[in-house]
């Protein structure tokens, strides 16, 4: 997970992405909090998933999921 800031966010869309879907990594998040949402990269992803009300993450179909509403990060508007 990373949050982007002015200073690291095309770096983290870029190259560490790429970096980490070469690598096999399962998810990588990049949380834009001026845009109020979250990118979700998978390895075989060309775009990311945009997520604007909510993320659910399940690494073990036998654990209940963790869902995160992104109004309890970002604050209603």
């Amino acid at each position: 997970i990373e949050v982007a800031s002015p200073s690291t966010v095309r770096y983290d869309r870029s190259l560490k992405r790429r970096g980490y879907q070469k690598a096999g990594v399962a998810e990588y998040w990049i949380v834009d909090p001026d845009a109020r949402l979250i990118e979700r990269w998978r390895p075989e992803d060309t775009r990311p998933e945009v997520l604007l009300e909510r993320i659910t993450w399940q690494p073990d179909p036998a654990l209940e999921p963790l869902t995160i509403e992104l109004s309890a990060i970002f604050g209603e508007e």
